[in-house]
């Protein structure tokens, strides 16, 4: 039997696992060959493998998404996973790119393997152009999606008090105290979200409306008491210390 070649290309275990577990059910057509966390690493398993497809997270660790395909030589179809807002998302659609916004949702996908499939799908050559549109400013958005008890929820962007990486996950956490799994990276938060939301540590991103008393700690960094029910306590990490002084006082 003749299989559709296929490669994951994201550098979330969450989102990876997630978009894999999605794909088993289309194994009647897909072969999954590889997966790869990094731009380096999917340029030579691209180049390598030749696959048909790849599904390509825009924001990777070494180099991003477009410049991945500005290096291979080997010119697969291509379904980029993003999560970016939906101006960035209509940059895809009038550049003739298939999308799928994360978290993933069956349906969606259902959707882009049937473009693939039926030929509607092809690659843009002006990935320059698709790249300078994702990097206009930031957007408030007004919600967020999240996976809670096998559903995509969607949570009010200003309840959103602050989130935290914890290992290889990334917490969302709302006034109320309830938390909830993202499969968006820090990184990829700090680029994307509204500009009252600012990175004070390596795992931590913070709704400045929600801070109320900000007072200096050891190591010159700053001890952060949130107006949240739990009155969370934060610290700021020494590389994030600077800027977060600028956004509010002169000391």
């Amino acid at each position: 039997m003749e299989y559709f070649t296929t490669l994951i290309i994201e550098d979330e275990p969450i989102a990876a696992e997630g978009l894999q577990n999605l794909l088993s059910k289309y194994y009647d057509d897909f072969l999954l060959l590889d997966m790869a966390d990094s731009g380096p690493k999917a340029v030579k398993l691209i180049d390598h493998h030749k696959p048909n497809l790849i599904f390509l997270d825009v924001e990777l660790p070494g180099f991003n998404g477009f410049e991945v395909l500005k290096q291979i030589t080997h010119q697969p179809k291509v379904i980029f996973t993003t999560a970016y807002d939906h101006y960035a998302i209509k940059a895809f659609e009038e550049n003739g790119l298939d999308y799928l916004l994360k978290p993933i949702e069956p349906i969606r996908l259902k959707v882009a393997i049937d473009r693939f499939k039926t030929n509607q799908l092809a690659a843009s050559p002006d990935f320059q152009k698709l790249f300078d549109l994702l990097k206009t400013p930031k957007v408030n958005f007004p919600k967020i999606a999240v996976n809670h008890n096998d559903k995509i929820i969607f949570i009010d962007i200003e309840k959103v008090t602050y989130f935290n990486a914890e290992a290889r996950y990334v917490m969302l956490n709302i006034d109320t105290g309830n938390r909830y799994l993202s499969t968006y990276s820090i990184n990829g938060l700090e680029k994307t979200l509204p500009e009252n939301f600012i990175r004070i540590s390596r795992s931590l991103i913070v709704n400045v409306n929600f801070i109320s008393i900000a007072e200096k700690y050891f190591g010159g960094n700053f001890r952060i008491v949130l107006s949240d029910k739990k009155q969370t306590t934060l610290e700021t990490g020494r590389k994030y210390v600077e800027n977060f002084k600028k956004l509010f006082w002169t000391f």
